[in-house]
């Protein structure tokens, strides 16, 4: 008995040595690094990830521009709202589809342009709102367009409405828990992606369902017909919070506003769906990848008389690895020009430049 004690023991020792000399190979070659971010001044800094270096630059009101604006303008002014994705995480200021979507209108209209990029990393569209409304206090604009990640801001929005005090039955706070990583288990997650690099390295690696990276359930539980109904409160705090915030725009003379939804890279072929529900082992039920966006289109936009841009036919059979940053799951400086090319035609569309004088 004592000398299987002992020979426990000394297997535990054995394991963590192990464990501490790969995870000392690991941070000696940067084979896992963790996000770092470089403070260059109040709004300037450089963030590294193992797939991306970006700048992020932003000015006194909190839009990701090197500019200050004025009150009004003199060309067509656009206000671009959204989460990380209209933000631009991944890539630097210029390569943002706002600013891409700005140079291309320069270029193809007779107007001048400003495209503001009003993003907000992790935002739902409670906050994307109170975004809005700011910015339109501030400075007069044209025109918003807001950018719907389908992945997560049903979520997002239930996260913030919950925090505003509004209730919420058991299964969404179980919900807003695990949006806000306070389950216990995704507490040590969170802790050890952080903190380790062997962590890090292994959970690149080890992908599928069970292991250490968490199982995508806001993406896949969208994607599930017998779960529709689960959405039918989130569905509801969108649409009224996009009713409110048209009416609060056509007050304030705003007199355009459009929605475009945002796929999950996984969606946008049937490859890279069935190679992502392989991965979680569960592809055997009858998950729908064109599903969010139905129900979106039916229960949100639709009842608001609102004609959202679905991007997911433009995307749809082309290869995520080409458009996203594959871990990330951000857009890539090609997948923002993509975005900004649909963007300007949109726009062009909506404001077209006066026809010429006889």
């Amino acid at each position: 008995m004592r000398r299987a004690a002992t020979n426990a023991i000394l297997l535990i020792c054995a394991l963590l040595v192990a464990l501490l000399l790969a995870e000392g190979v690991l941070r000696l070659f940067r084979l896992a690094p963790g996000t770092q971010v470089e403070e260059l001044g109040e709004r300037k800094k450089i963030v590294r990830d193992r797939e991306f270096r970006y700048t992020v630059e932003t000015n006194s009101i909190g839009v990701r521009d090197v500019r200050e604006f004025a009150p009004s303008a003199r060309g067509r002014r656009i206000v671009f709202a959204g989460d990380s994705f209209v933000f631009g995480n991944g890539v630097s200021n210029q390569e943002t589809f706002a600013a891409v979507t700005e140079a291309l209108l320069d270029e193809r209209s007779s107007s001048s342009w400003q495209v503001l990029n009003a993003g907000r990393p992790g935002a739902g569209t409670i906050l994307e709102a109170a975004v809005v409304r700011d910015l339109t206090r501030r400075l007069h604009v044209d025109g918003v367009v807001l950018f719907y990640f389908v992945d997560n801001d049903p979520y997002d929005t239930l996260r913030e409405s919950t925090a505003a005090g509004r209730d919420a039955s058991a299964s969404q706070q179980e919900t807003v828990a695990r949006m806000r990583l306070e389950t216990p288990s995704l507490r040590v997650r969170r802790w050890l992606a952080e903190n380790t690099a062997l962590y890090r390295f292994l959970r690149v690696r080890l992908v599928t369902h069970g292991t250490l990276r968490e199982y995508p359930f806001t993406i896949l539980d969208q994607c599930a017909p017998q779960l529709v109904d689960r959405f039918r409160e989130m569905d509801g705090l969108t649409r009224e919070t996009l009713a409110a915030l048209r009416a609060d725009l056509q007050e304030r003379g705003v007199g355009y506003f459009d929605v475009v939804m945002l796929p999950r890279q996984e969606q946008i072929s049937d490859t890279a769906f069935r190679r992502f529900t392989d991965s979680y082992r569960v592809s055997d039920r009858g998950y729908n990848r064109f599903l969010p966006q139905r129900r979106l289109q039916r229960e949100v936009f639709g009842p608001l008389g609102i004609e959202a841009v679905d991007l997911l036919p433009e995307l749809d059979g082309k290869d995520p690895a080409q458009l996203f940053f594959p871990f990330d799951g951000h857009l890539s400086v090609p997948g923002n020009r993509f975005v900004a090319e649909r963007m300007a035609d949109l726009l062009l569309r909506r404001f077209p430049d006066p026809a010429p004088a006889p």
